[in-house]
């Protein structure tokens, strides 16, 4: 349950990106969100939830140990995401009647969204390791 609830966070943020011009080069320097970082995030999550899909499906211990190896790569790139969106929020100058255009895209997608999607991708990962751990 707590995948399809990070996966439903997952889509809110990225759908806000995408209409936010997340494709689009940002003039900003320094690490950024780029369409590259949220690619490889996305491609990684979506093969690591297929493989849970053939565990289940199929029981091959295989596909839980391959699921959990590559959520650890999608935990540690959501990791560095979730760190420059912090670094940019910390470091933004105070809000002087900026417009929607100036803001940074990553500082206009929703907080809850983002935190919750964090909490539970987390606790998916716990728990995707206390089954792999627990079965032998």
């Amino acid at each position: 349950m707590t995948w399809f609830i990070t996966i439903d966070g997952g889509v809110v943020l990225v759908v806000a990106w995408l209409r936010g011009g997340g494709l689009r080069r940002s003039r900003r320097r320094g690490p950024r969100i780029g369409p590259e970082l949220v690619a490889v995030h996305l491609s990684l999550a979506a093969t690591s939830f297929g493989l849970w899909i053939a565990y289940l499906a199929d029981g091959g211990r295989a596909f839980a140990v391959a699921a959990l190896c590559i959520l650890v790569g999608v935990a540690t790139i959501g990791f560095t995401m979730f760190g420059i969106w912090l670094v940019h929020r910390v470091t933004a100058p105070a809000p002087v009647a900026r417009s929607e255009e100036s803001t940074p895209l990553d500082q206009r997608l929703p907080v809850s969204v983002i935190v919750l999607h964090g909490l539970f991708a987390a606790t998916t990962l716990v728990l995707v390791a206390i089954v792999v751990l627990s079965t032998g």
